[in-house]
């Protein structure tokens, strides 16, 4: 039988290749904002609004986490495929949002001016079950008077 010998080089590297590897997982460093995200416009009410589409699940996992900030006439739509009760939260966040719960084109539910602080991460759930959520600037839906029952369709 073979014996290999242990170098103590060998395995440092190849320890610190193992945390690389696992930091780019677990800490999720890939930089979203940068991504070539699918876009779209929506009507929401009244108002026009151009949304960054988080359809896939990594998508919908990051969010808005690493964007710097939006426009007001900017959000992000995150698409499901059947009704749930989405837990959001606030982790990587640099601005405040509201958060439009919407089920079947009409909206069923707004959060305010939630923070992002980083300390507390407070997940967020709609009351009901929802198929797709809009993310917007804090004071966003009051600004544009949007209401609960108001109409979202892709435009």
């Amino acid at each position: 039988m073979t014996r290999f010998k242990k170098s103590p080089i060998g395995i440092l590297i190849f320890a610190l290749a193992l945390m690389a590897i696992a930091a780019y997982f677990v800490f999720d460093l890939v930089d979203y904002s940068e991504k070539k995200w699918d876009k779209a416009n929506l009507r929401v009410g009244g108002k026009t609004i151009s949304v960054y589409l988080a359809e896939a699940s990594l998508e919908r996992k990051r969010g808005l986490s690493g964007f710097g900030s939006i426009s007001n006439s900017e959000g992000m739509l995150f698409i499901f495929d059947q009704k749930q009760k989405p837990g959001f939260w606030m982790k990587g966040m640099e601005f405040s949002i509201d958060i439009i719960w919407i089920s079947g084109g009409l909206i069923t539910e707004i959060s305010p001016n939630l923070s992002y602080d980083q300390k507390t991460l407070i997940k967020y759930y709609p009351s009901q079950d929802v198929d797709r959520v809009l993310e917007v600037n804090a004071g966003w839906a009051e600004i544009n008077d949007i209401q609960i029952g108001d109409h979202v369709t892709q435009i």
